[in-house]
């Protein structure tokens, strides 16, 4: 039975009863019966199950020589994955990858009474995730977690309490390497009888059995690492070493055989039980280095060296090819071993070598400064061969052509392009980028679809950017559901791709997206991040890594409240969870950060969360709900951020930080509380400003707060506050709405409140009962009161004085042209601003000292609205036409301003031109017309004369005389008789009006002289 594609729905329940092979080719089977099994009955014995993808979906054996292998089954709401049924034999469960994701007491396999057949079962690994609820986990006889051993096989583990359990009798484990880069686990767990371990290193944490057991060492070293007991064990097992072995007991631990882990049998097989923290027993569990050193990182065994790294021997020896790349300048090593080759590949400097042996020698690029002390071996210095860069076109077909073992393998070399085309889904098992290369799509269709959901370590189906791979690019390429991780590489630019995490659980610890792990110079941009629905992971993440760049991308998240995988965590997460290292020199300019799709139901989710040193986000919009921007959060208490700077960008939602020294400027913010930082430039809804802050040039619009030894200064502020602090600045602030009003309570002491320009239409600009505080220098208005008389403080204590303004009152018409209506106007006038505030008393205006009155010969007064007073429609009459003529205006005072008068200052009179305006004539020789013309002016003209000529001959009457038509009420009207020698065609008639008292003017029309 081959199934693809998506089986989802109570109808699509599956009984087998007969014996098939069910498996999915297309490895994209996804089986969802919703509240129905997968039943394999008793009639399908004999059945094989491989390579499917079961979610909330039990499987139910009910039949014996049942083979499960390779599938992903995971639970919630409790429910098991596997159950067996009593009676049933010979069932291998091997290579499947098994969560319960809710924890369940008794694992998601539930069965406590099958006897198992060890023979199909032996050195088959069972893959678990056990969570703090998940404790007890039923292990059937002849199997175990982890992966198996091999001759030569190296075995490692990352993570915290990682369990390794052997469960055989009388048990060789031949040329074995076991290490742990954690101090407290793994737990070692050897079987019930006699274990002989022969040319081997083993680095755990304490041992334990559940029965005495005899540990023999032939030709090996067993370091036990410092560990916390919790819990003693009670069966110690016996450890016998030959004369080449050696067991080193660290001092932190109490003896040989200590551990926390107790050990029970149970229906033929065994439990773990209460287990207090999450475990994972990884798929892959060879891709790091023992414990020698944190920063040594390795891939398929060979220890990696690409940062500053001072190395001290424990055991002396390290077993493998060991390679110093970029990046490990300063590095000093000391006592160690190298039983194989030491490489170093590039140019290092001022690395030390002290009292090393270098078994099979040292090979030393050109250009290197190594030095040495005490050291043995050969030393070997070569050139570096640059190899010409190639593109290869990488599709799903020729993958195994290029990638050995999920890292490209000799056919790729430094500096390829690697041009990925099509789809690259789970068959792949996941990609780790080993060498620098650039990575790019040419048909714009490379989608690398790993579903890496349930591998919640850090290998499995990822795309990997390793520390090998630095200085590699990536363009155009499209992720889904597929976790990405930049993992200790340098120099990486990755531009235009697209990011998707839909309903599936990526990113478990770590993020989706996540550049971690002393990752550095780091440059993301032009790209598209989409999450909805993971589980409650982050999507962008910058843990331990620096010099980090993030500009011009769209990260938008969404929450889908169907399930509790519905959740999704951090849209931008900057953090420290999960890794050694420091966050600093991180930039973030020009972004799109969309969260208001986030159905925030717990403490550590939100839009964009932050820690590190050196943190610069600018010119980004960030949309959130409720946090734009907040710290991250551990245990309770925000993590404090060093020196961040928010420049130029638009944050809707609060912006909460408890870090300090905190630059802000140009931003537009909903919301801002910060501390002993610096605000400048920016328009903020709702500021609380804490303490030993500075607040300059600002938009304050709805809501201010301030802390002890604020400045606030230069601000506009268009809301009323109260001050409940100490030592606080405020100058040169305009603080003006209808409601904006300054109270000092009991608390305010040594207040200063300087020229300001307070005006509300309230009773007082300032009150209340603060004490020792001085109020100077300020221009106070309100609706009823001005100066000192608008402050209102109980205490006698305080300092008030001069905030009386210096008002002006200015004439700002003074162009007035004769014989037209104008509008004359002036204002009053606080720091050459109008005081828009006030609309109270009247205005009256003179001229020549005589003050205007209407046609009735009453003063005309005009009323003061919005700091304004204007007359309107006033005629300005030809009397108006002397030189150095003059305007003054006259304030009557009110009760919230005094009394003011203007000074005088001298009109520009200009005298109206008026226009001409003749008509076209249409006639026959000898014919009579009528010449017409009219000044066009709003005066009434009855002086000056019109003449007119035709082809500019002036028309005269029949005794030769010219004609003048005098003017009467701007119009003029002449008879004439046209000669009859005038020929058929069109003459110009041209209309002159002449005047004393205005400028010559002319209009010419047409005549036309028709047969």
């Amino acid at each position: 039975i081959d199934i693809r594609g998506e089986l989802i729905g109570s109808q699509y329940a599956i009984t087998l009863n007969k014996a098939v092979n069910v498996t999915s080719t297309t490895n994209d089977a996804l089986l969802n019966f919703e509240d129905q099994s997968f039943i394999i009955s008793t009639a399908a014995s004999g059945s094989n199950i491989t390579g499917l993808t079961l979610r909330d979906t039990t499987i139910n054996v009910e039949a014996s020589y049942i083979f499960l292998n390779n599938n992903t089954i995971s639970v919630s709401d409790e429910g098991y994955a596997i159950v067996l049924a009593e009676g049933i034999t010979n069932v291998t469960i091997s290579n499947n990858a098994i969560a319960s994701l809710n924890g369940r007491a008794n694992d998601a396999i539930n069965d406590n009474s099958v006897s198992y057949s060890s023979q199909n079962n032996t050195n088959t690994p069972l893959y678990v995730v056990i969570t703090d609820s998940n404790w007890n986990l039923y292990v059937p006889d002849g199997m175990f977690l982890g992966r198996y051993f091999m001759d030569g096989d190296y075995l490692s583990f990352d993570g915290t309490y990682v369990i390794f359990y052997v469960c055989y009798d009388d048990l060789t484990l031949p040329s074995i390497t076991i290490y742990n880069t954690t101090s407290c686990g793994p737990i070692l767990l050897l079987g019930t009888n006699s274990i002989t371990i022969e040319n081997s290193i083993i680095n755990v944490a304490p041992y334990a059995s559940t029965n005495e057991t005899v540990v023999k060492l032939v030709n090996s070293t067993i370091i036990q690492i410092p560990s916390e007991l919790l819990d003693g064990m009670d069966n110690p097992f016996t450890l016998d070493m030959d004369e080449n072995s050696l067991f080193l007991n660290q001092s932190d631990c109490d003896s040989i055989y200590g551990g926390w882990l107790v050990m029970g049998p149970m229906a033929g097989g065994k439990t773990f039980e209460k287990t207090v923290t999450t475990v994972y027993v990884l798929f892959y569990l060879d891709q790091y280095l023992p414990d020698v050193v944190e920063e040594i990182k390795s891939t398929n065994g060979e220890p990696i060296i690409t940062k500053t790294t001072n190395i001290t021997g424990i055991l002396g020896k390290i077993w493998l090819e060991t390679i110093f790349e970029e990046g490990a300048d300063g590095s000093i090593v000391t006592n160690i071993f190298f039983n194989e080759t030491v490489n170093i590949t590039s140019p290092l400097d001022n690395v030390k070598f002290i009292n090393c042996t270098f078994n099979k020698g040292i090979f030393i690029i050109n250009g290197s400064n190594i030095t040495m002390e005490g050291c043995t071996g050969n030393v070997t210095y070569y050139d570096e061969i640059i190899i010409p860069p190639k593109t290869i076109v990488l599709t799903a077909d020729n993958y195994n052509e290029y990638v050995t073992d999920g890292t490209f393998n000799s056919n790729v070399n430094k500096g390829d392009t690697i041009d990925m085309q099509g789809l690259f889904d789970s068959s792949l098992k996941g990609l780790t980028v080993n060498k620098a290369v650039n990575i790019i799509s040419s048909t714009n269709d490379a989608n690398i679809s790993l579903d890496s959901g349930l591998n919640t370590g850090r290998t499995g189906n990822q795309f990997i950017i390793s520390s090998k791979a630095s200085g590699t690019n990536i363009t155009g390429i499209s992720f889904y559901n597929t976790r990405v991780t930049v993992d200790g590489a340098k120099r990486v630019s990755i531009n235009n791709i697209t990011y998707t995490n839909y309903m599936e659980q990526i990113g478990s610890n770590v993020g989706g997206f996540s550049i971690r792990n002393g990752a550095s110079d780091i440059n993301v941009t032009n790209s598209k991040f989409y999450t909805h629905g993971n589980y409650g992971h982050s999507t962008l993440v910058v843990a331990g890594a620096n010099n980090v760049l993030l500009e011009n991308n769209t990260v938008v998240g969404e929450t889908d409240d169907i399930n509790v995988i519905g959740k999704i965590g951090n849209l931008v997460y900057i953090t420290t969870y999960n890794t050694d290292g420091v966050n600093y020199n991180i930039t973030l300019k020009g972004n799109v950060i969309d969260g208001t799709g986030i159905l925030r139901d717990n403490e550590i989710a939100n839009t964009f969360r932050i820690q590190g040193e050196n943190i610069t986000i600018e010119n980004n919009t960030i949309i959130a709900n409720d946090y734009a921007i907040v710290e991250q959060w551990a245990d309770g208490v925000d993590v404090l951020v060093k020196n961040l700077i928010l420049n130029n960008n638009n944050l809707t939602g609060a912006v909460g930080l408890s870090s300090t020294n905190v630059t802000i400027t140009n931003n537009t913010l909903d919301t801002l509380q910060v501390t002993n930082s610096t605000i400048i430039g920016n328009t903020i809804k709702s500021l609380n400003a804490g303490n030993d802050s500075i607040v300059t040039n600002n938009n304050i619009l709805e809501s201010l707060t301030l802390g002890e030894n604020v400045v606030l200064e230069d601000n506009n502020i268009t809301t009323s506050f109260k001050i409940n602090n100490s030592n606080v600045y405020i100058n040169n602030n305009n603080i003006t709405s209808d409601d904006s009003i300054i109270t000092l309570t009991g608390s305010a002491t040594n207040i200063t409140i300087t020229n300001n320009n307070i005006i509300n239409k309230l009773d007082y600009t300032i009150t209340g009962n603060g004490t020792n505080n001085v109020i100077m220098n300020n221009y106070l208005l309100t609706s009823s009161s001005y100066g000192d008389a608008s402050v209102n403080l109980d205490n006698q204590t305080n300092t008030i004085a001069d905030n009386t303004p210096t008002l002006d009152l200015i004439i700002d018409t003074l162009d007035f042209t004769l014989n037209t209506n104008a509008t004359i106007r002036a204002n009053i006038l606080f720091d050459n601003q109008t005081i828009t505030n006030l609309s109270a008393g009247k205005v009256a205006f003179k001229v020549n000292g005589k003050t205007l009155k209407d046609e009735n010969g009453k003063v005309i007064y005009a009323k003061v609205v919005n700091g304004t007073a204007t007359i309107e429609n006033y005629f300005i009459p030809s009397s108006w036409a002397k030189e150095g003529i003059t305007i003054s205006a006259v304030y009557s005072g009110s009760s919230q301003c005094p009394s003011l008068r203007s000074q005088q200052q001298e009109l520009n009179i200009t005298a109206q031109t008026p226009t001409l305006t003749t008509e076209d004539i249409t006639a026959t020789a000898g014919s009579t017309i009528t010449l017409k013309a009219t000044i066009n002016t709003d005066v009434t003209i009855n002086n000056g004369k019109v003449v007119f000529k035709i082809n500019g001959k002036t028309v005269k009457d029949s005794n030769g005389k010219v004609i003048y038509a005098k003017v009467n009420n701007n119009t003029v009207s002449v008879e004439y008789t046209l000669p009859e020698n005038y020929k058929s065609g069109e003459y110009n008639i041209t209309a002159v009006f002449i005047s004393s008292d205005y400028p010559k003017l002319e209009d010419e029309k047409t005549l036309s002289v028709t047969d």
